[in-house]
């Protein structure tokens, strides 16, 4: 069922990028082979800035639907057809409420920081510490959320596991990173520099408890906010 015009501004700008990308091509609009139209157009014709039109292509990347060429642009594969069955079953994950969603990545990250403790490199490390260092510095919620959304993607990078790494793309615009800095501000940086700290020093039970009290924080925030609504 389509969206209503007040639903849609409530879909974060990823979300809504991924969306209609993947109905352009559900309904042959793009064939396999085609050629999308370029990040400026699609900021136009959607709405919303190059960050976001960039993170609805790459979760579609991710999932073998589009693939971008250097110099050349974004094209359709051409197996998109035999993987759109899947499209229609992670916009149905797009649509789950954000407890839901923490629960999902309260799995999938806690383990996944065990990975990136033993694996890190230290170009990556160094990063880290460049990001940890921006937030601080940040006065505005949308630099922070990029900010904390470039950390916790980083951190799935460092795991060097490329099918945590692809599920974390598919999935971090509805982790609604800035909700949840502007809910409970840019607390979670200390916990990023704790968890940065075990990296360093290769422990990854320490690391994997950092991002468990890192989770459970704003995960409990989250809940008493709804208790309060209700």
């Amino acid at each position: 069922m389509a969206k209503s015009a007040n639903q849609m501004e409530t879909v974060p700008a990823g979300d809504r990028v991924f969306q209609y990308l993947s109905d352009q091509i559900s309904k042959g609009t793009w064939k396999p082979g085609d050629r999308i139209p370029s990040e400026k157009e699609l900021c136009s014709i959607i709405g919303v800035s190059r960050i976001s039109v960039r993170a609805g292509i790459n979760r579609l990347a991710a999932l073998g639907i589009l693939e971008s060429k250097r110099g050349c642009g974004t094209f359709v594969c051409t197996t998109t057809q035999s993987s759109l069955g899947s499209v229609g079953t992670i916009l149905s994950i797009y649509d789950s409420d954000r407890i839901s969603m923490f629960e999902f990545r309260k799995m999938l990250e806690v383990t996944s920081v065990g990975y990136a403790a033993m694996r890190a490199t230290g170009e990556q490390i160094e990063k880290m510490q460049e990001i940890i260092q921006k937030t601080l510095r940040s006065d505005s919620i949308a630099e922070s959320a990029k900010l904390d959304l470039e950390f916790h993607h980083l951190l799935a990078e460092a795991t060097a596991n490329p099918v945590i790494l692809r599920t974390y793309e598919m999935v971090q615009n509805s982790f609604h990173f800035e909700q949840n800095i502007a809910f409970r501000g840019i607390t979670g940086v200390e916990y990023h520099r704790k968890i940065l700290t075990a990296i360093v020093v290769r422990d990854a039970e320490l690391a994997k408890r950092y991002m468990n009290e890192h989770l459970d924080m704003t995960y409990c925030d989250l809940v008493n906010a709804q208790l309060k609504e209700d």
